[in-house]
């Protein structure tokens, strides 16, 4: 069950926050998404992730969630997790950034939805004054859906790290377009927690590769999908850190299952670059005079 929650954890945490952290730092990038349509359409997306919030919100009512096992289920999650048909085909331009962006929220809200199912017959408002019991009782409630919704979680929270990868590529791209003084301390802060996020994903996934507690199907989507991206998460960690985790996998590898240890070896070698640029140069630097 531990290393579940190491697993598990790590990547919410990746997903969910770095989401929000660099559309808070990065506000302003919206403003440079033009108005004209772009190359992709995410209108079967945004219909299916809003049939499977009213899915959601019918099943909680009755103290559920809809499961990949119901055929019907099964097609939305399908759907939502469709890699190759959302985020393939032509790259993605500065107009595509809003839709992308809603695509990695929906990934992300049907995500925390199986992970905080039934947070609320645990806590309430009567435990404000209780941060370290409601934090506790937080992390048992993630911990055993986590393990519950395995099937649905491992195919969304996949997608979504995909989907990430292609919206800070979109970002880095705007970083570029800014001057020294524009990137602010708020801003720079952003890049540092997302960078904290990624780091703490990358390590959760090293340790998680024995999770017997998960599927080794599971596993290996979100191997699969960790993998696939580090190149592009690596650009955006300061090399101390690329070195802490190709140092951590490195000592795993000799114990990972041989079905996750070419995704371990990919990790390993995108860990590897030693170059400073783009975000990862911003993030370096101190914080400009306000």
């Amino acid at each position: 069950m531990r290393f579940a929650v190491e697993w598990r954890m790590p990547l919410l945490h990746l997903q969910a926050n770095t989401m929000t952290l660099f559309r808070t730092a990065l506000a302003s990038a919206l403003l440079f998404a033009s108005a004209a349509a772009g190359a992709h359409d995410f209108a079967a997306y945004t219909e299916a992730s809003t049939q499977l919030a009213q899915r959601t919100a019918e099943a909680v009512k009755l103290h559920r969630m809809p499961r990949a096992s119901d055929p019907a289920v099964g097609k939305l999650i399908a759907t939502m997790s469709d890699d190759k048909r959302f985020l393939g085909g032509a790259a993605f331009r500065a107009e595509d950034l809003p839709g992308v962006m809603e695509m990695c929220d929906a990934a992300n809200r049907a995500n925390m939805a199986y992970i905080m199912f039934d947070l609320g017959s645990y806590v309430d408002k009567s435990m404000n004054d209780r941060p370290l019991r409601v934090a506790t009782i937080t992390q048992k409630v993630m911990a055993k859906n986590a393990l519950m919704f395995q099937d649905e979680m491992a195919l969304l929270t996949s997608f979504g790290q995909r989907c990430l990868s292609r919206e800070v590529v979109l970002l880095a791209d705007f970083v570029k377009t800014l001057k020294p003084e524009q990137m602010t301390g708020v801003r720079l802060e952003g890049l540092a927690q997302v960078r904290r996020g990624i780091y703490t994903g990358y390590v959760g996934t090293a340790t998680a590769a024995n999770a017997t507690a998960v599927s080794l199907d599971n596993r290996k989507k979100m191997f699969d999908a960790m993998a696939e991206v580090a190149p592009v998460f690596a650009e955006v960690l300061e090399p101390a850190e690329r070195k802490k985790i190709r140092d951590f996998a490195l000592a795993t590898k000799a114990k990972v299952p041989r079905e996750l240890s070419a995704q371990l070896q990919q990790i390993i070698d995108a860990m590897g670059i030693t170059r400073c640029e783009d975000l990862c140069r911003y993030s370096t630097q101190a914080a400009p005079a306000q």
